[in-house]
């Protein structure tokens, strides 16, 4: 029995746990009154009173937890119950619980599929969210534990120092904007910005230039191990997410890497992706490695072009995504209903912007649309002409940029935008 995980963290937490579900029994408030708790709490037995299970029954219980797992992710497909924090706590537990099984009897069971238990706790924090008081950290703790004793970084073939291309090809001019982002020559004061700077997008270059991520983030070597090994990212494979072609799936964090950026003539011609993902919640050094601006924490009003306008629903008012990317990506114009702090950490992209006042011409799908936020129209496209309303009332009033590394650009909600990675990119959106 492998005891060292039942640290000062872990045991604690455990005896936490135990409580938890028994009041929750109670009081009906920790999971859905249909959840079963029975494996959770046989795993908890089994953890105590260790001498008195085998392997086999060791791997009963694992077994019971996952098919709970596969339950709530059941619920989650459910578009009526897919925010259920109840739950999300339930999925969330299973997964922490049988990943400590595993680990503390690991001999016993003769347990060889560490990727696998690593895989279920990155699942508890995409798919569920690691809901739950500590439950997020319990993770990462068993992430590394299982890591360093089982699963350590491998030396392998060297891999290019950089992610970028040493080629940097001109970006092409756009036929879709015949103005240019407002570039900002010093950052606005808070005031400044909630009273004068929240209408209309602008860009501060090099703002961000003093993150730590500006230097590390296009480092092979140092994205591979900030994950490491058993690390799973839900990716989008396609041109983009309006087209036939597009699909998701979880792909393993190096062989994403590798794929992204092989040069390979064998390798698969599809787009892979990474795009709107909470890989900073996922990966905690990523987090370590950026500065949060100020204005994400300023609390603006609705803006005067989209008086709808209500700031995230968590309880930091905060949503940090991650995108990461390949040359050639394009994100298709669409709106978001936050303000968005956009910062480029490596490589070039082009922005594409046009106010809220244009919807009635770039809004081409029906409102009870999936895709009503998305026009179908490509305003990266060359060689097909416009249609005739885009050109007359959307053109002189869109205003477009490159932004490079180190750039924010600050864009208020309502304002549809479309991107265009000129290179491999990294971004980091934050939506307040």
């Amino acid at each position: 029995m492998n005891t060292s995980l039942f640290s000062d963290k872990i045991k604690p937490f455990l005896d936490q746990l135990k409580v938890e579900i028994s009041e929750g029994i109670e009081g009906g408030d920790l999971y859905p009154n249909d959840a079963d708790t029975t494996p959770i709490l046989k795993a908890l037995d089994t953890l105590y009173i260790s001498e008195t299970h085998t392997g086999d029954e060791v791997l009963d219980i694992v077994s019971s937890l996952d098919s709970s797992i596969g339950i709530a992710n059941d619920v989650f497909r459910n578009p009526g119950h897919s925010g259920n924090a109840g739950w999300r706590q339930y999925y969330t537990d299973c997964a922490i619980v049988a990943t400590i099984l595993e680990f503390i009897f690991g001999d016993a069971i003769k347990h060889m599929g560490w990727e696998a238990s690593i895989q279920r706790t990155d699942l508890a924090i995409i798919v569920a969210g690691s809901p739950g008081p500590g439950r997020l950290y319990i993770i990462y703790d068993l992430i590394e534990a299982i890591q360093g004793l089982h699963l350590p970084i491998l030396s392998e073939t060297p891999k290019p120092s950089s992610i970028l291309s040493k080629r940097h090809p001109p970006v092409p001019r756009l036929h879709s904007a015949e103005l240019a982002v407002p570039c900002l020559t010093r950052p606005p004061s808070l005031q400044t910005f909630l009273s004068t700077e929240i209408n209309a997008p602008f860009v501060l270059r090099s703002h961000v230039n003093h993150w730590p991520a500006v230097s590390r983030w296009d480092s092979l070597d140092y994205l591979y191990r900030v994950g490491g090994r058993g690390r799973v990212v839900p990716v989008e494979i396609g041109s983009d997410y309006t087209s036939e072609d597009w699909t998701q799936r979880f792909m393993p964090w190096h062989d994403f890497l590798d794929r992204m950026f092989s040069d390979s003539p064998s390798e698969p011609s599809e787009t892979v992706y990474l795009a709107q993902h909470s890989l900073l919640t996922q990966f905690p050094d990523l987090r370590n490695d950026i500065i949060l601006p100020d204005y994400v924490y300023s609390g603006p009003s609705a803006p005067d072009t989209y008086p709808q306008y209500k700031p995230p629903g968590n309880e930091e008012q905060l949503v940090i995504n991650a995108w990461l990317g390949p040359r050639g990506t394009i994100s298709p114009a669409h709106t978001d209903p936050y303000f968005n702090c956009y910062a480029q950490v490596v490589g070039r992209k082009t922005i594409w912007l046009a106010p809220p006042s244009l919807s009635n011409i770039l809004s081409t799908h029906a409102r009870s649309h999936p895709l009503y936020n998305t026009s179908s129209i490509n305003v990266f496209q060359s060689d097909l002409p416009f249609p005739a309303d885009f050109v007359e009332h959307v053109v002189p009033h869109a205003i477009t940029i490159v932004l490079e590394p180190g750039d924010l650009l600050c864009m208020p909600p309502g304002w549809w935008h479309a991107m265009r990675s000129e290179e491999t990119c990294f971004s980091v959106s934050m939506w307040f």
